[in-house]
């Protein structure tokens, strides 16, 4: 058995060249550019550099990018103020707020201070709810990724078993709701979970979302697995993802690290911010 190996790049590139006719599109109906506020609070590096590659990609397609840091102490009642300043500005199409939040900030209350329109990293409690419905009106990019991944990989899910390694709001929970409406059948391990392996050897699909670096083995998988790897952290100079190398020797498909969802989930999120303005442009937000 061969392992295919899922090449992210050059699908957000293809993604992101759809993107900027689209946003052509816009501004030419509207006389302004699709835009996306962004906010980040405190010096946290991988957060700092995430949104600096958010800025640089919406910028090649043309969509104007703002983002407002505040520093570390920063009181979140005014952070909630802006955002609502971006709310009522109409030119302002998807507003984000960078996760994590240091431990003064109530993230619930935080984001749920984001306009559900504009709420273009579906996190907002009522976007949230329309995924448990199975109607998002803002897919999370997470799963949007996700999505991307098993169609281009012609990968069936209804009726597999998928293990999600990590259970956070950002990849982990959400995946769960839109795994489960696609018919798998979905088990979630967390940092609770005495033995994840146990639960992955008999996995058809793993997705890993848990933020550590080699996590899984080949040891941890069966054969012909589908490997999702939302990457682990930086050791060193190097990032490294959350599976092991030896995995591609076993595993049917993989998203490698760097190079496979991490590109997308960029790429799903400048694509929610043009839909959002294509809903505000021609008419049809139904929310």
């Amino acid at each position: 058995m061969q392992t295919r190996i899922f090449d992210g790049r050059f699908t957000a590139q293809q993604i992101e060249e759809s993107l900027t006719s689209r946003v052509a599109r816009i501004t030419g109906q509207r006389g302004h550019a699709p835009k996306l506020s962004t906010v980040i609070v405190g010096d946290d590096p991988a957060s700092v550099a995430f949104i600096a590659i958010k800025e640089k990609r919406a910028r090649s397609i043309g969509m104007e990018f703002v983002r407002k840091h505040y520093p570390e102490s920063f009181d979140p009642t005014e952070v909630v103020k802006y955002i609502h300043t971006q709310n009522e500005d109409k030119t302002v199409d998807g507003i984000i707020v960078q996760l994590p939040l240091p431990t003064q900030f109530d993230r619930l209350l935080t984001l749920k201070a984001i306009h559900p329109y504009k709420d273009v990293d579906g996190l907002h409690p009522k976007n949230l709810g329309y995924l448990i419905e199975g109607k998002p009106f803002f897919n999370p990019p997470a799963v949007l990724s996700v999505k991307e991944v098993l169609s281009q990989m012609d990968i069936e899910v209804t009726g597999k078993h998928v293990v999600l390694v990590g259970s956070g709001l950002l990849v982990g929970k959400p995946l769960a709701l839109f795994f489960v409406d696609e018919g798998a059948t979905v088990s979630m391990c967390s940092v609770h979970t005495p033995d994840i392996a146990v639960f992955t050897r008999e996995a058809d699909i793993i997705v890993a979302s848990t933020g550590e670096a080699d996590l899984i083995n080949a040891d941890m998988i069966k054969e012909g697995a589908v490997v999702i790897d939302f990457g682990g952290k930086k050791v060193g100079d190097e990032l490294k993802g959350e599976f092991t190398q030896d995995v591609v020797s076993k595993a049917g498909v993989v998203t490698p690290v760097p190079g496979g969802v991490g590109p997308l989930v960029v790429s799903k999120l400048l694509e929610n911010t043009v839909l959002s303005a294509e809903r505000s442009t021609f008419g049809n937000n139904d929310a």
